[in-house]
């Protein structure tokens, strides 16, 4: 009985611990320094999230990160910037529309630092261009704006130092919270198993020493019963002795 609720236990507990691999390993998967990821066909921001940080509502910190007109559309091709696993915790506990920009601007920097290279090549056109007609600089004030806007971006979150912060606004659904409901509810289901089990084997063990009490008295019943009987057959011999004694005389 006792190795029957001991494999239940287990099987239970592994099941449980299979069913919500997520909540319990996926910190392994986290990341320690941001990167930018290429959209593939069938992938959300939910998806990246889940995969990357185990969790899928952490999209609303990579919305806010990439600054995503859609968060629910994302085309494949895109370039989207991962940050580290800490930033959006961060992010969770801002306060400020500073700190949350700070933070952006950060996790931009370090993600293209990767290849400096690129980011030259990416950022540097546009200043040639505007640089080259000198006589017509009043005339064209107007379109320096364009050649800006229009230059290559090696992610969807690349953008001039100082950020348009009109999305910083949304800020205010993405308060922190003290645990994901996975996690939650792991372990509330964890608690109620080894609360079970717990219990279980103290039932078991009262039972067992209700049985070797019963066993115990069974015995000394036994015990006591052999005795009275021999001396009870003692005293029918000594009474009967007694009699042929009297008779003899």
């Amino acid at each position: 009985m006792k190795k029957l609720l001991f494999s239940v236990f287990i099987v239970a507990l592994a099941l449980v611990v299979l069913a919500q691999q997520d909540v319990l390993w996926s910190r392994l998967n986290w990341l320690d320094a941001p990167r930018v990821h290429v959209v593939q066909k069938g992938e959300s921001l939910s998806k990246l999230a889940k995969d990357s940080y185990g969790a899928t509502d952490y999209w609303r910190e990579l919305a806010l990160i990439n600054r995503a007109p859609k968060p629910d559309h994302i085309q494949p091709g895109e370039e989207v910037l991962l940050p580290a696993a800490n930033v959006l915790q961060e992010l969770r506990r801002a306060r400020t529309i500073s700190r949350v920009n700070d933070l952006i601007n950060e996790q931009q920097a370090l993600a293209t630092r990767v290849a400096p290279a690129t980011e030259q090549t990416a950022t540097q056109p546009a200043p040639a261009t505007n640089a080259t007609p000198a006589q017509s600089v009043p005339e064209q004030s107007s379109s320096v704006t364009p050649p800006s806007a229009n230059a290559p971006a090696p992610f969807a979150a690349n953008v001039p130092a100082d950020p348009p912060r009109f999305d910083v606004e949304n800020a205010e659904p993405i308060a922190p919270k003290s645990n994901d409901s996975g996690s939650s509810w792991f372990w509330v289901i964890f608690g109620l198993l080894a609360l079970g089990g717990v219990i279980g084997f103290v039932i078991y063990r009262r039972r067992q020493e209700e049985e070797e009490t019963a066993h115990l008295q069974e015995e000394k019943t036994k015990t006591n019963g052999a005795q009275d009987s021999r001396n009870f057959q003692m005293d029918r011999r000594s009474h009967n002795l007694s009699k042929v004694e009297k008779a003899a005389v």
